[in-house]
């Protein structure tokens, strides 16, 4: 039978497929604690409130209800009883380890779907401001419009927002009177968070925050949050929010989180998350994956070479939330054949050292 891995990250994907001890590898990469192991609060789906609806413009902002669910329903760890055999310590160590990766991620989802939450009344806010000619619901002036000075179809109109210093804060960008863009600005004058709308389809693409374009080119930000999905970039609730979040823990770019959501549940989530271009591998302090295809697993110190090829420190493989495999220093070398250090596995009720 054919054992299959697949390593999906934000712009590259890495499957390894084997059989046996044979190794099929394609890539797109261009560069006393009770072990109780279920992921039951981050796999589960929770059925939306029905009235979780928005009929304007299908946005986020209704996610109140089930953002509240979610707090209450997403924190759920691994579940899990050994049966005759104690799990061996250095196992339940990793087990511990894994229902804790589980718990940090679960609680991201809620701060992201706060934050989502919050982009949505931002956007609302933004567009009752440009069609009221830039005046709040009491009358009063708070935004400047300025209108297009050319006449090309897809010309930009602008909203421009000041401090009471006359600083200028905020501009919103509209197309046939669509918002496109909402930038705000730093002190300095300088972009400080960018939101993204599809013109389209009317829902939030993506907001970042700190960010900047780097020396060769690339974006730096603080974290950014992408949605996607089969709902054209836009969603209903809370329970079907799916997207990609990213964040920049120091200031030297190391120590990045990425975590990724479907349908309000985690997909994968990795910490110490680094695309290492001297070395020319990509480099995950811990992650999960959950849901792909093949085995949910968690890691330690994995690390993946350009060619596909792998390296983990510690690896604990499950199936619906029961942990089945528990691999230490495990190293592939070149043509798919792997070495390791020491393998347990759970044979019926009994944990066997295999390796």
């Amino acid at each position: 039978m054919a054992i299959k891995k697949i390593y999906a990250f934000y712009s590259h994907t890495i499957e390894i497929v084997r059989y046996g001890m044979n190794f099929k590898i394609t890539s797109n990469i261009n560069t006393n604690y009770n072990t109780h192991l279920s992921f039951k609060g981050g796999n589960n789906p929770i059925e939306p409130n029905s009235e979780g609806k928005n009929s304007n413009n299908r946005g986020l902002s209704t996610f109140g209800v089930a953002a509240a669910a979610i707090s209450a329903a997403a924190i759920g760890g691994i579940a899990f009883t050994a049966g005759k055999n104690k799990v061996p310590a250095e196992v339940q160590s990793v087990i511990k380890a894994a229902d804790e990766c589980l718990n940090t991620a679960n609680g991201k989802v809620k701060q992201i779907v706060e934050l989502a939450i919050n982009l949505q009344k931002k956007v609302d806010e933004v567009c009752a401001l440009f069609e009221n000619g830039g005046k709040d619901s009491s009358g009063k002036v708070v935004g400047k419009i300025i209108p297009n000075t050319d006449n090309t179809v897809m010309a930009e109109n602008f909203l421009e927002e000041y401090t009471a210093k006359g600083t200028l804060f905020r501009r919103s960008s509209f197309i046939d009177n669509s918002l496109i863009k909402i930038e705000e600005f730093a002190d300095n004058g300088k972009i400080k968070n960018a939101l993204n709308r599809n013109w389209f389809e009317g829902g939030i693409e993506s907001y970042a925050e700190e960010y900047g374009k780097l020396a060769d080119g690339s974006e730096g930000f603080a974290r950014k949050i992408q949605f996607f999905g089969e709902t054209n970039k836009y969603t209903d609730s809370a329970y079907d929010i799916d997207c990609l979040y990213n964040e920049v823990c120091t200031a030297s770019g190391t120590k990045n989180i990425e975590l990724k959501i479907e349908n309000g549940k985690v997909k994968h989530y990795f910490e110490d998350y680094n695309k290492n271009t001297e070395a020319n591998q990509l480099e995950i302090g811990r992650g999960i994956w959950l849901d792909y295809a093949g085995p949910n697993m968690y890691v330690e110190s994995n690390t993946i070479s350009k060619k596909g090829l792998e390296n983990v420190g510690k690896e604990l493989n499950f199936e619906d939330g029961k942990p089945v495999k528990c691999t230490f220093n495990s190293k592939e070398i070149e043509d798919g054949v792997m070495q390791t250090d020491k393998i347990w596995e759970l044979q019926g009720d009994t944990w066997v050292k295999t390796a």
